[in-house]
């Protein structure tokens, strides 16, 4: 599959008629009638905006303890936003690979807690998950924090979701017919898996860590937000 036409970083899924060739779901999403002259009887346009507030709809409802839990721990919008990219990193690759327990989940983010430290540890042995997790914290651009928010403050958090899942794991324990070793897959379930990962999240780390600079967003003013919108940081993905 080729590249986007548009930014040239993310695959390109859907042919655009107006550029006459193939671009990625958000280009395609973020740019159509602003710098893309959309013809009228285009295929994408007709029912994006109402496919995109419906899932953002069921989302927020669906998933309302994923939502409170990181509003009130995290209400500082930098952590929580950090915290729910992290969150958003481990669903996708529970999604691609299979889900895991909730010990293991945990034992994933303890070792990314423990590789942020200041004082070089020796590091056990990292699990796909772990291996996984530290390298989306390699790309730069989805990552991208203020300095002033230190790496101790993104261990902080780090350890703050470790704690969270271990206490999913405790709760259930003693209800096996509520799958209580995977509690924490299922919150992460009822809020992303009601979204589009790529047209919603700006999200697509099968084509790997971009640099700063290499999309056209970085090179263009972000445009304004529509009714029915979801709220968008920074880096381009919704927050809740």
């Amino acid at each position: 599959m080729s590249k986007c036409a548009r930014c040239g970083a993310r695959k390109g899924k859907r042919s655009c008629p107006a550029l006459g060739a193939s671009i990625c779901p958000v280009c395609c999403a973020e740019e159509r009638l602003e710098t893309i002259p959309c013809p009228r009887d285009c295929p994408h346009l007709a029912s994006e905006y109402y496919q995109h507030r419906r899932r953002r709809e069921r989302a927020f409802s669906r998933g309302r303890d994923f939502v409170t839990w990181n509003a009130k721990h995290f209400p500082q919008e930098i952590a929580r936003e950090f915290a729910f990219k992290l969150q958003a990193d481990i669903y996708y690759y529970e999604r691609a690979h299979g889900v895991v327990d909730d010990a293991v989940v945990a034992d994933a983010l303890d070792d990314l807690a423990e590789s942020m430290g200041k004082i070089a540890l020796a590091q056990r042995a990292s699990s796909p998950l772990g291996t996984f997790l530290k390298e989306r914290l390699t790309d730069e651009r989805r990552y991208k924090l203020p300095e002033a928010w230190n790496a101790e403050a993104r261990r902080d958090a780090v350890q703050a979701l470790s704690t969270r899942v271990r206490s999913l794991e405790a709760e259930g324990a003693g209800d096996p017919a509520s799958s209580p070793k995977r509690r924490h897959s299922e919150i992460l379930q009822s809020f992303f898996g009601n979204l589009d990962f790529e047209a919603d999240l700006d999200y697509s780390p099968e084509d790997g860590p971009e640099a700063p600079g290499t999309r056209r967003e970085d090179e263009r003013p972000e445009r304004p937000e529509r009714p029915g919108d979801l709220p968008r940081s920074a880096g381009g993905i919704i927050t809740p």
